[in-house]
């Protein structure tokens, strides 16, 4: 599998997204807006735990993979501080961006790592945009992107009708 290196950010694959997407996209509607926009999330946002309520297995298996790209290709320690991370979700929530919803500029400390995963998109919606950096990473179905949660990103206002639904969340070292 191919993974991409941006200063501290990764991105993969997952080989399994077009049953998972099928999966969620059948129950969007369902989806409260749990957040009501109380988060620099400025989109339908379900409750932090999403992940684990909603019993699916395609999640469940989405979930490991993570884990396991976590410890492969952990963006905390690289070069001679390198060491091998064991790796627990703490949060895993599920965001739907509607037309002229957006994501202020954030980060997610104080956990240890956080992730993207998209869902249901087009290359031309929104991207996830790292501040420092200025890296821009483009929506596609099944992509992966872990980064150190200190990193501040947003992502700019969503200017489709279509809707721009990604999975995040948070893992802390065990």
């Amino acid at each position: 599998m191919r993974v991409k290196h941006y200063a501290d950010v990764y991105e993969c694959q997952y080989p399994f997204e077009s049953g998972l997407r099928e999966e969620i996209s059948s129950i969007l509607d369902e989806i409260q807006d749990f957040q009501q926009r109380r988060t620099n999330v400025q989109a339908t946002m379900s409750d932090w735990d999403w992940g684990e309520r909603c019993g699916s297995k395609r999640v469940a298996d989405l979930k490991q993979f993570i884990l396991q790209k976590a410890m492969d290709k952990n963006p905390m320690h690289t070069g001679a501080d390198s060491y091998r991370c064991m790796f627990h979700v703490k949060d895993f929530w599920i965001n739907i961006y509607n037309k002229n919803d957006y994501a202020r500029e954030h980060t997610h400390t104080p956990n240890d790592i956080s992730f993207v995963y998209f869902v249901k998109c087009e290359r031309y919606h929104s991207p996830i945009v790292f501040s420092d950096s200025k890296k821009r990473i483009r929506p596609q179905n099944g992509k992966l992107v872990l980064f150190p949660s200190y990193l501040k990103h947003y992502v700019p206002i969503h200017k489709f009708e279509e809707k721009r639904v990604t999975l995040s969340g948070n893992l802390l070292v065990i």
